[in-house]
């Protein structure tokens, strides 16, 4: 039996801590914070109402021991959970809604900017090489639709930037649809989409077309899940900490790494911030690498890194909301700096009246963004009635959340954890902080198959 120190409480430590428990290992959880969860928690106002702490709507992994870890056994996950076949998004643009995408329309556009942009699209012909998302996006869409369509997107959720070419190109707004639009009719759409270079500039018009092309190409799209329970992400961070701990793990909350004590390039030891050392033989850390760094050697970052500041508007009515059927809503106008909405309703229909409103700021700017002006954005983009009584609210501002993604700041990060890599056998950093997975699915099998893969068959 090795002694095993999971550094982290997010899902993809609680899931690495779990699995080293049924590898038969001697398994303690170490979190900084008072509760584990990370991002996934929710918040109550003070009626009582839950509020998820960003917008978490998982889907099946597609590996039964993965999604019995997550969910539960599947007779349990019909009881406990709402299976929702297809996520259905949203995007507002130029003051109108499309419910049936979150990729924006060129279409939309005035006559004369939509042509100009068009011959620019139809010029573009080869698939860009390029490493900054300036380029990639007018190699790609062309000058007009980058500075009309993608510009706005990267300021509502990085800020102004001094030089765009500095920004890495793919970051979230690749992975938030914003770097593919919508510019012709469907049939000429699917007809271009056979291109490749132009597959990978142009969305779909509709969830059948996407899923259409799922089939085509033998994937697919496995089924989101949102807890029926009232408390919404919170029950699932719950259920998982329950799963974990009744496995046998110690959870230690309210604690970090202060030493990593290494011989002959193994962790041996982790002192805590109480003085109490931990011997251990093998280390899964799901926090950045350069944390570990600076306790293992004299490490000094080559760059420092924006963080963004997450606000996150909570409120609660006494009407239904007007949109009734979509989960996630995008809001890529330049009439409000939201740009993520969670409608609760229509994940859970036992949910209260509540919707969440998401915007990215300076945390300078956190200051200044005011619930009444979000509030009433909400109304203007008619997503709740006029004359709906607020019945309560809260709103969280959670500073140090997104990075800024700089090619300098990502080549950081891959630079981080190679070093962390070559100075230790026996650590394993999370898939996040590898700087080659974003997706939580793809970290989550990146923790299963690596653990898996280092230990073996699963004790029975």
């Amino acid at each position: 039996m090795n002694k095993c120190v999971v550094v982290g409480g997010g899902i993809c430590g609680l899931l690495a801590a779990y699995l080293l428990k049924k590898h038969g290992q001697d398994v303690v959880l170490i979190e900084q914070a008072e509760e584990c969860g990370g991002l996934l928690r929710s918040v109550t106002d003070t009626s009582g109402h839950y509020y998820d702490q960003g917008s978490h709507i998982p889907n099946l992994s597609g590996v039964s021991e993965l999604d019995d870890f997550l969910f539960g056994p599947e007779q349990a996950r019909q009881h406990n959970w709402v299976s929702i076949p297809e996520l259905m998004t949203g995007n507002y643009f130029q003051s109108t809604w499309d419910l049936q995408t979150q990729t924006i329309d060129a279409r939309k556009l005035n006559k004369d900017d939509y042509l100009a942009g068009i011959a620019q699209l139809l010029a573009n012909e080869d698939i860009s090489q390029a490493d900054n998302i300036e380029a990639y996006c007018k190699e790609t869409l062309g000058p007009l639709f980058f500075e009309k369509l993608v510009k706005p997107v990267i300021v509502k959720l990085y800020g102004e930037q001094s030089d765009y070419t500095q920004l890495s190109a793919r970051n979230s707004i690749n992975y938030f649809g914003a770097s593919r639009i919508l510019a012709f009719n469907p049939d000429i759409t699917g007809k271009l989409k056979e291109l490749p270079a132009f597959d990978a500039k142009l969305g779909y018009h509709t969830r059948l077309d996407y899923a259409k092309r799922l089939q085509l190409d033998g994937s697919k799209d496995y089924a989101y899940l949102y807890p029926k329970s009232p408390k919404g992400s919170q029950y699932w961070v719950d259920y998982l900490v329950d799963k974990v701990t009744s496995a046998g793990v110690k959870i230690e909350n309210s604690l970090s790494v202060s030493e990593l004590k290494c011989e002959n390039k193994h962790v041996t030891s982790l002192t805590l911030s109480d003085g109490r050392e931990l011997t251990c033989d093998w280390v899964y850390w799901s926090a950045p690498p350069i944390f570990a760094l600076r306790l293992l050697e004299d490490y000094k970052s080559r760059c420092r890194p924006n963080f963004r500041t997450a606000n996150i508007f909570h409120f609660t009515f006494d009407a239904p909301l007007k949109n009734t059927q979509s989960h996630l809503l995008w809001n890529w106008d330049s009439c409000s700096s939201i740009f993520r909405i969670t409608m609760y309703p229509n994940l859970n229909d036992s949910r209260a009246y509540s919707i969440s409103a998401e915007v990215l700021s300076s945390a300078d700017e956190a200051k200044e963004i005011k619930q009444q002006d979000i509030l009433q954005a909400l109304i203007e983009m008619d997503l709740v009635p006029k004359d709906a009584n607020l019945l309560d609210s809260t709103t969280q501002v959670i500073h140090n959340t997104f990075p800024v993604p700089t090619k300098e700041f990502n080549h950081e990060v891959s630079a981080q954890f190679e070093r962390l890599e070559s100075l230790v056998d026996n650590l394993c950093v999370s898939g996040r902080f590898s700087g080659k997975l974003w997706l939580l699915n793809d970290i989550l099998h990146d923790t299963y198959t690596k653990i898996n893969k280092t230990f073996g068959e699963v004790s029975a």
